[in-house]
């Protein structure tokens, strides 16, 4: 088999076959071309030339085999014992980041007796044959050939938990009280010029309103009332009937809205707008503002919405 049609999925070799390719390595004069090398081992004791091929490959990625020009050597002085000890470690290594890259809580298991287990069946396809080094060179054991749970040796426990506390770690985007007070102060400032544009917004498409003074920014003085700016719906309206709420965005469009917000929007029906705001946009003197009146029916009281509702918070009360 030409040596480039070796497929990581072919696995590797042995253990004992392992050894035997670092010897014949080892005790060579000088380095050898990769081609005539895998000849070599695969005459000395017959196997499957892709896993010669595989296993030379790994033993390159873990540092035991040097290759330059493609020409192969030992890394290092030849000690067979001290090679086969700093493999087992190598070995273990790359399957606890494996595990840690991919999905650790559905492959690792501990038990009441303080073992360490791995569910063989859902090791990464990424190891690429390296779960039969775990067995072969001592890092786990089983009870028989078809055990689907491995053991892992207690001299590598340590190991595969430093595995698990890395991919803790990881399992969620870590944000310090900085960053979220940080990003927090940003929104409300995004927030504030949205409402300040909205305002405007308004004072000039009224601006021959008599009571144009009145068009005003209600979340400067309550921020419960339920919505932003208090405005008419047009020029002949004298008493306030139109209640905005401005909604900003960056990016992607959507928009958050309080259980408060919901319910003055139910209560003011038609009278009540969401104006959704892109932050971006806020500098062109043509952009127009995206407007939904009368949000509460047009949301929730309507068989085809225009918007996808997703529950961001519930509050729970005791029955």
């Amino acid at each position: 088999m030409p040596m480039n049609i070796a497929r990581p999925s072919d696995g590797l070799l042995s253990e004992i076959q392992t050894l035997q390719v670092l010897r014949v390595l080892g005790e060579a004069s000088e380095p050898m071309e990769r081609a005539r090398f895998v000849q070599n081992v695969h005459a000395l004791r017959p196997s499957s030339v892709s896993r010669i091929v595989n296993t030379v490959q790994q033993l390159v990625a873990f540092g035991f085999i040097t290759s330059i020009d493609d020409h192969l050597s030992i890394t290092g002085v030849f000690d067979i014992e001290d090679i086969r000890a700093r493999l087992c470690v190598s070995t273990a290594t790359r399957v606890a980041e494996a595990l840690t890259e991919a999905n650790i809580r559905k492959c690792l298991q501990a038990k009441d007796d303080g073992s360490i287990w791995l569910d063989s069946k859902l090791l990464p396809a990424s190891l690429n044959g390296l779960g039969l080094w775990v067995i072969e060179f001592g890092i786990g054991f089983r009870k028989d050939v078809h055990a689907r749970y491995w053991q892992v040796h207690d001299d590598f426990k340590a190991l595969f938990l430093k595995g698990v506390r890395d991919f803790n770690r990881k399992a969620r985007r870590v944000q310090s009280a900085i960053e979220l007070k940080q990003k927090l102060l940003e929104m409300e400032a995004r927030g504030v010029a949205a409402e300040e544009w909205v305002l405007e917004y308004e004072r000039r498409r009224l601006q021959d309103h008599p009571l144009h003074g009145q068009i005003r920014r209600v979340s400067v003085d309550d921020v419960g009332a339920g919505y932003d700016i208090a405005s008419f719906s047009s020029h002949s309206a004298l008493v306030h009937d139109l209640f905005i709420e401005v909604k900003s965005y960056v990016g992607q469009r959507r928009f958050f809205w309080s259980a408060n917000e919901i319910l003055t929007a139910e209560e003011l029906g038609e009278e009540y707008c969401l104006y959704i705001i892109e932050s971006s946009k806020l500098s062109d003197s043509q952009y127009e503002p995206e407007k939904i009146p009368g949000p509460f029916a047009a949301l929730f009281q309507t068989e085809e919405p225009a918007w996808e509702l997703k529950p961001s918070s519930y509050e729970c009360v005791p029955v």
